[in-house]
């Protein structure tokens, strides 16, 4: 794929101030105009959405210098002479499922196979181990993706990667039943290694509320749901920061009598523009039964009376 990019990267040099780089069943969505006089960097960033993970793309370079993509496969773009860019707010990445790759049966096996041998070949580096875990726990080969990930991890060097490969560790011993004690401390080391990303609390969060030990889990959820949304490059997960991490905030807290505390998740889940209906609905089917409880224990004040309604 590398050579086919740098052949046009090289015919195009120069030939245009800024070169837009987008797949054929991508969707580049603009929430207001881009405006060529106000582009001042030499790349700019934006954000990427598969299914409901977020990354981040360079989509804009400039076309005066020489840019170089460099792997086999998700090739990463280079540029010795690129020495400023940003973040584009209000343009967002869809990827589609229309192209080639997409649609083919056995590109994950084709990309697997590559990969592999790149790494035989003593060509391999951390990109090419990095995707050899993730295209492996896409094939459902959660062994080889754990070792992977194993060797990933130990390889240091970009910390996002690390982070996310000390995080899927834990995720696969546990998908594994390995001893629970390994897998927890997984998640912990993964979730001090970096602590703005709250995967491993909601995992470990998850692990507890399954085991029916809310009270382990109610300390986990209220830490993870003020945390802001991460800003990572790589595999962030944004149900999880938007909604589900206080849905499930909101439930344990019934389950421990802190129905204010649920009250409250509750209307902030309803302001979310992206709260699916499902959730929606559940919340409209408990709130009679919250809103007696809370009121109980108000002493028979509302909620609603000070501003708080649902």
């Amino acid at each position: 794929f590398s050579r086919h990019r740098n052949e046009v990267l090289s015919l195009s040099q120069g030939k245009a101030d800024f070169f837009l780089l987008i797949v054929a069943d991508d969707r580049l969505i603009l929430s207001k105009p881009l405006l060529k006089q106000s582009l001042d960097q030499h790349y700019y960033m934006l954000d990427y959405h598969k299914g409901f993970c977020k990354t981040k793309r360079t989509f804009l370079i400039d076309g005066r210098l020489n840019w170089f993509w460099k792997g086999e496969i998700h090739e990463v773009l280079t540029c010795a002479e690129a020495e400023k860019g940003a973040f584009l707010p209000g343009a967002i990445l869809q990827a589609g499922k229309e192209g080639f790759r997409s649609r083919n049966p056995n590109t994950l096996k084709e990309d697997l196979s590559l990969l592999k041998c790149t790494l035989a070949n003593g060509n391999g580096d951390e990109r090419t181990v990095f995707h050899l875990a993730v295209f492996s726990e896409e094939a459902q080969d959660l062994a080889s993706a754990l070792r992977y990930f194993e060797q990933r991890a130990s390889m240091g060097g970009w910390d996002q990667e690390v982070f996310y490969s000390l995080f899927r560790i834990a995720a696969l011993q546990e998908a594994l039943h390995f001893d629970p004690r390994i897998f927890l401390a997984g998640y912990a080391s993964a979730y001090a290694y970096r602590p703005s990303r709250i995967e491993p609390l909601a995992a470990l969060a998850f692990y507890y509320i399954k085991k029916k030990e809310d009270s382990k889990a109610y300390p986990l959820l209220k830490q993870a749901i003020h945390i802001p949304l991460s800003q990572d490059a790589i595999y962030v997960i944004v149900p999880l920061y938007e909604y589900e991490a206080l849905f499930a905030f909101a439930d344990v807290a019934y389950r421990l009598g802190k129905y204010e505390e649920t009250w409250d998740a509750y209307v902030k889940l309803l302001r979310l523009s992206s709260l699916p209906p499902e959730y929606k609905e559940i919340i409209e089917k408990n709130r009679p039964s919250l809103l007696a409880k809370v009121c109980h224990r108000r002493g028979g004040l509302s909620p609603c009376s000070s501003g708080n309604a649902i």
